[in-house]
């Protein structure tokens, strides 16, 4: 039988391509998200009455 090593066999290559768009899923995930935090937002501002409206503008933290 022998080794191997001279011999000469094909090799097997292969090419996987993927194609995919990507803003439509993005803006069908995300923008109702954005759209429903803008409205809480929008509607907390509205409700919220005296001091504790200063705690929520515009430049307030969400996180501490």
């Amino acid at each position: 039988m022998g080794d191997f090593t001279h011999f000469n066999a094909p090799e097997l290559y292969f090419n996987v391509e993927i194609k995919g768009d990507f803003k439509a899923p993005l803006v069908s995930n995300l923008l109702p998200v954005i759209v429903i935090s803008i409205l809480l937002f929008v509607v907390l501002t509205i409700t919220t009455r005296g001091e504790k409206k200063t705690l929520f503008r515009f430049s307030s933290q969400i996180w501490p």
